[in-house]
Order: structure tokens, then C-alpha cells, then sequence
């Protein structure tokens, strides 16, 4: 079940689609764009990310497994509340 779903969420990065809080999912078809080389996914400890400031400079941040593995992200907001 995993492989579906991670060709669901690539599908809708591919296609532009906000998350609305509710999987989207694709038709087998719409799947079968998106293909895994080899069939291989790779682990890595540590995520480097670019990003720029508010001063307009370029940064790049590390997020390491092994060092301080705790990330906050936002959530999606739900309008029922």
C-alpha cells in the first residue's frame, strides 16, 4: 500500500494540487506516470535545504537523524472549527 500512496502524493506535487487535509488519490493510470527508477528509494540521514531570507541572501539548513531529529512543520487548518 505504500507504493500508491507515494505515487499519490508525488502526483499531486507534480500537478500542483494544495492539500485540502484529504488524500487525493489517482487512477491507476494517472500512477503509471510516475515511475521509480529501478524501483529503488533511498534512505539519507541528513536533509539539506535551500531557501532564501527575507534580505534576499541564499541559505542552506541541515536536518541530521542523528543529531536533533525533532522537525515543526505547519498543518493544514480546517474550516470547521
Amino acid at each position: 500500500n505504500f507504493i500508491p500512496c507515494l505515487k499519490d502524493y508525488l502526483s499531486g506535487q507534480i500537478h500542483s494540487i494544495d492539500y485540502s487535509g484529504d488524500e487525493q488519490e489517482f487512477s491507476d493510470d494517472e500512477r503509471s506516470q510516475v515511475v521509480l527508477a529501478n524501483n529503488q528509494l533511498f534512505e539519507h540521514s541528513i536533509l539539506w535545504i535551500n531557501y532564501t531570507t527575507y534580505d534576499l541572501w541564499r541559505e542552506q539548513d541541515s536536518i541530521n537523524l542523528h543529531m536533533h531529529a525533532d522537525i515543526m512543520i505547519l498543518s493544514h487548518e480546517n474550516d470547521d472549527d
